[in-house]
This record gives structure tokens, sequence and C-alpha cells, in this order.
């Protein structure tokens, strides 16, 4: 695949497998691979505006394509990849062969770049996350894929996915800061590409790599319509309550005494589980529930922020 990259991109790329080796050398965590994720999908971000920036002053447009790989046949799995491709600012989709004994595959549409560390960061997480099942089991390989093993892989996933959107969502939120400083300390240079823009754009050209060019224009077009008919819509709404006020208290008054009824049928329903004491819940299920949130509690136990430094990063440049 790098000799479809630029030299930048493949520095990019090169930069963000070294975050993930280095938190590996000291014994690799979830919490490690999440930090060393979010750092690389820091470093992506940077590379892709800078690209896009290029692109849009008329320079030459970085290979874009559809890659495929084996996996993706647990859910876990593909929460994970689904959630890594959106950081990275590709399309996520499974697929499973149509003959019989297809396996299943990660497909990502993307920049090459960023399918190059979609890979990366996907397969050193779903390790990671196959080393903290075998640590909970003690290496006992009956145990490996119990559904109460498969719960608790679900359980750091989730876990991971959520540290990687806030990290996402933090880095987006002090980027915007800066643009906004940017130009307000100098309103007189016009509009800059921003990174949401940017994000946005990304996301069309994928969309049109996927189901053909115009794609996202059209699919915009539908969305503003859409958009259109429901302000329409909540406009004559509104003006029905204002001219009919008998007619909307009756209204209301009948939605809430079905919502009061509906609450009242649910209260002995559950008064009648407690008195029988019957669950719905069998004793394997509550342990794939445990084992589920066992999963969730050991991916925050450690902070993100301590694990890979901004010492660090200068190190690796």
């Amino acid at each position: 695949m790098s000799g479809d990259l630029s030299n930048e991109a493949i520095k990019a790329v090169s930069l963000a497998k070294k975050l993930l080796a280095l938190s590996k050398d000291s014994g690799a965590t979830e919490a490690e691979a999440s930090i060393a994720a979010s750092k690389a999908m820091e470093l992506l971000a940077a590379h892709n505006l800078d690209i896009s920036i290029m692109e849009s002053h008329g320079g030459a447009k970085e290979a874009r394509g559809k890659e495929t790989r084996s996996g993706g046949l647990y859910k876990w799995q593909r929460t994970l990849w689904r959630a890594i491709a959106e950081l990275n600012f590709c399309l996520y989709e499974t697929v499973k062969g149509t003959h019989s004994g297809g396996t299943f595959r990660h497909e990502l549409i993307g920049r090459k770049v960023n399918v190059a560390s979609c890979y990366h960061l996907g397969d050193y997480l779903e390790k990671t996350i196959e080393r903290m099942v075998r640590e909970r089991v003690n290496g006992e390989a009956r145990q490996l894929f119990t559904s109460s093993s498969n719960s608790y892989r679900e359980g750091v996933a989730d876990s991971i996915v959520s540290k990687l959107n806030a990290r996402r969502f933090q880095f987006l939120m002090e980027q915007h800061a800066r643009e906004k400083a940017a130009r307000q300390a100098n309103p007189g240079a016009g509009a800059a590409m921003t990174v949401m823009a940017m994000s946005e754009a990304e996301f069309d050209a994928n969309m049109d790599i996927k189901y053909g060019e115009g794609y996202s224009a059209k699919l915009r077009a539908a969305r503003a319509a859409a958009a259109a008919r429901f302000e329409e819509a909540r406009l004559l709404r509104r003006k029905w309550e204002i001219d009919n006020p008998e007619a909307f208290a009756q209204e209301q008054a009948e939605l809430k005494a079905a919502e009061e009824k509906r609450r009242k049928e649910e209260e002995k329903r559950a008064k009648r589980r407690k008195n029988t004491g019957y669950s719905y819940r069998s004793d394997k299920v509550r342990k794939n529930e445990l084992a589920y949130w066992d999963g969730r509690s050991d991916g925050e136990e450690v902070g993100l922020d301590s694990q890979v430094t901004r010492d660090d990063t200068k190190r690796l440049a």
C-alpha cells in the first residue's frame, strides 16, 4: 500500500505506528492503546487538513480507494472498527461473502493514508483486547470464546470507543477555538478551511467513491428538502395549536392520561415479578452482563492523559 502514498502520508502513518509501539513497550494496557490511537488520529487530522488546503488551491489530489480485510464476525469488532474509521475520516462497512461459508470482511473507503492508519490501529486495538481477555481467564483456552468472554470484549471495546470519541471531540473543539482565535486576530485574512469542514468534505468524497460521483450532492439536497418540509410542518402545527387552544389542551390531556396508564401497568408488572421471584434474565444472561460491565470498568481504570506525554511525542518526531 505504501507505493500509493505520498512521502508526507508515509511519515504520518509511520509516526502513528511509532505511537502504538511506544505504548506496547510499556505494557499495552487498554488505556495506553486508546491514547496512542487518539494521538495518531490528531496527527492524521492535521495531515488531512494540510492536504485538503493544498487540493483546494489546485494541488494534486491524494489517492483514495476501497480496501478490505478479513474480520468483523463479532459485534465488538464491528463496533471498534466503525469508530476507528470515523476517527480517521473513512467509511466503514462489514461485508460477508455470498457463497457458502463466506467470511466476514472489514471494508474501508477513504484516503490511502487514512485507510492504512485504520488497519494499523484496528489490528493493534484488537490484539490489546485479546490480551486482556487472556489475562482475565488466566490463559485457559476453553474460556477464551465463551459468551461471557465475548461480553467482556464488548465492554472493553465500548470503553475504547467512548474514550476515542471523547478525545476526538476534545481535539475538534480545540481546533475550532484556535481557528476562531486566528480569524479574530486577522479578520481580513478571508475564510480558511477548518478541520470540521475538512471532515465533512472527506465524508462527501468517500460517499462518492462508494455510490458514484455526485451522490453526496444529491444526499445533501435531499436532506435540505427534508429539513424544509419538517420546518414547514412544525410551523403549521404551531399555528394549529395557537388557533385551537381547546383542542390542543384536550390532546395533551389525553396523551398525559395514556402515559399515566402505561406507567401504572408497568408498576403492576414489576410488582408481580418481585412477588413471584420471576426474572426475564437467566443466570447466563446476568453473568454476561457482569462480564460486560467488568470490561467497561477495566477500560476506565487508567486515565488517558498520563499514557503518552508531549515529551514522548517529541521524541518520536
